[in-house]
């Protein structure tokens, strides 16, 4: 089966908020809803003139997830006893630099096509202010180092298992899914995996089900527009809150391992590795 990257923004309204997929960065920030929506209905964003391509560009997507994300999770991810209300402004500008460049490499238009789908989800509410956000990656997993490779990682195994064959069997593999290419050509204990992550809900907007709803909506793409039976994610062991959430909405844990996370070193304005209990977990879709 072909295997095409996407990156065409679709629009789908629920009640109360507007979902909106596209391949890079949004671009607004929250104002709560005022009116209920009317009945859900799908259009493509691009058709509308309120979803403009320069201003999916703007960098005001980044500066939600940093605020609403990193500064202000139920989880503590700011180093040591250091606080979100005493970060400099410049660390701050900093952080939300260094989180948009991230956001463009990784879903924003590029020069060269993409290997691997990555694509953005965002709930909009009826002023078309951004309430909640969610991420989905195709990345290479290896069951037997219980490992989800970085976004980079994945897409130079899977480049580098075709370049290695011949002309006549690259001609092949030239436009064959991803998983193909991955079930065929890397090692057993390799596949492709459609992975949700970033999930990012604005203090206003919490314990409404719109991160449910985000949820869902991905679950959906996964299987109706990236062609993956099930849906992975990965969350640190200590985020009770988030494993109680996924194993509500029917997740179920497949592996534990150690792996690299990332905290916001707020007087530094920037972001460090370090290593925590992690949990894979799994929805198959039906």
């Amino acid at each position: 089966m072909a295997s095409t990257t996407m990156n065409v923004p679709v629009a789908l309204r629920i009640p109360s908020f507007l979902l909106l997929l596209i391949g890079l960065a949004p671009t607004v920030s929250f104002a709560p809803p005022r009116r209920a929506a009317s009945a859900p209905s799908l259009r493509p964003a691009h058709q509308d003139h309120r979803f403009g391509w320069n201003r999916l560009y703007n960098p005001s997507g980044a500066k939600f997830i940093v605020d609403n994300f990193w500064l202000s999770s139920p989880q503590q991810l700011l180093l040591g006893d250091q606080s979100a209300a005493d970060i400099p402004d410049s660390s701050y500008m900093s952080l939300r630099n260094v989180q948009f460049s991230d956001l463009q490499e990784k879903y924003g238009e590029r020069l060269t096509q993409r290997k691997l789908d990555a694509l953005m989800i965002a709930a909009l509410d009826e002023e078309d202010e951004l309430a909640g956000m969610v991420t989905l990656e195709v990345v290479v997993m290896d069951t037997q180092t219980k490992e989800l490779m970085s976004a980079s990682t994945s897409e130079f195994r899977i480049t580098q298992s075709v370049a290695s064959l011949g002309p006549k069997q690259r001609r092949e593999f030239k436009n064959a899914h991803v998983i193909d290419i991955a079930n065929e050509l890397l090692p057993p204990t390799q596949t492709a995996v459609v992975t949700l992550s970033n999930l990012c809900v604005s203090p206003t907007s919490r314990r409404k089900g719109i991160a449910a709803q985000l949820c869902g909506e991905a679950e959906r793409i996964t299987r109706e527009s990236l062609g993956y039976s099930a849906l992975h994610l990965r969350v640190e062991s200590s985020n009770e809150a988030a494993k109680r959430l996924y194993e509500k909405l029917g997740y179920d844990v497949v592996f534990e391992s150690v792996a690299p996370v990332l905290r916001v070193d707020a007087n530094a304005g920037g972001f460090i590795e370090i290593d925590s209990e992690t949990t894979i977990m799994k929805k198959e879709l039906s």
